[in-house]
């Protein structure tokens, strides 16, 4: 536990650097500040939820819990497009970003097709790979991963740009009005879900109505 904080110790540093010596990116996070400050009370107001919003940068980004889950239109690997706006008053929808190279992400990928077989009639599980080419996606789903809930292709990473994505894996949770009502990355949780979690993260999520 003492490498992880002081792993993450290093990194806040580095951002801390980073920003301090880019006058562009410190005006954009002062930016961020504020708007975050003004719009708190306005976001938390308009919805209720049962998370809250627990990654290192999240509080500071304008994608965060209570806000609509930006639209976008992918093809699967069976060359079907796939959007968001498709699951719209229909069913609650648990978007998580991966890539093969990526081993959290791949532990979590048996528990995603769990509950996407126990809760399917109101859950949609859509698994987004992350700027990899379709070939490469397919060839590993079939070697090392096979499910059944969607896997869409983010090859130039425009959707997890329009999520403000820092850490993979990061899941986001979705309800039926198209508003974010949970987030979860790695930075937060330290790894990869747990079966037992993400079940308990998943009943919250669809008791709330």
């Amino acid at each position: 536990m003492k490498k992880v904080w002081a792993a993450i110790g290093i990194f806040l540093l580095v951002m801390a650097a980073v920003v301090l010596l880019d006058p562009d990116l410190n005006a954009w996070v002062q930016t961020l500040v504020s708007s975050s400050e003004s719009n708190r009370a306005t976001s938390s107001q308009a919805i209720q939820v049962p998370y809250t919003p627990i990654g290192i940068l999240t509080p500071y980004l304008p994608l965060r819990i209570g806000r609509p889950a930006p639209n976008f239109a992918l093809r699967d690997l069976n060359g079907n497009v796939v959007k968001l706006s498709d699951f719209r008053n229909k069913r609650y929808v648990l978007l998580n970003f991966w890539a093969t190279w990526c081993a959290p992400c791949k532990e979590e990928m048996p528990y995603f097709e769990d509950v996407y077989q126990k809760y399917g009639k109101e859950l949609v599980v859509l698994g987004v790979d992350l700027q990899e080419s379709a070939e490469v996606v397919r060839t590993f789903t079939k070697r090392e991963a096979q499910v059944s809930y969607p896997i869409l292709v983010d090859a130039d990473g425009s959707v997890a740009q329009a999520y403000t994505l820092f850490a993979e894996p990061t899941s986001f949770f979705i309800n039926k009005e198209g508003r974010i009502v949970g987030i979860d990355d790695m930075l937060a949780k330290f790894g990869a879900f747990t079966s037992q979690e993400l079940n308990k993260k998943i009943r919250q999520f669809l008791d709330y109505k």
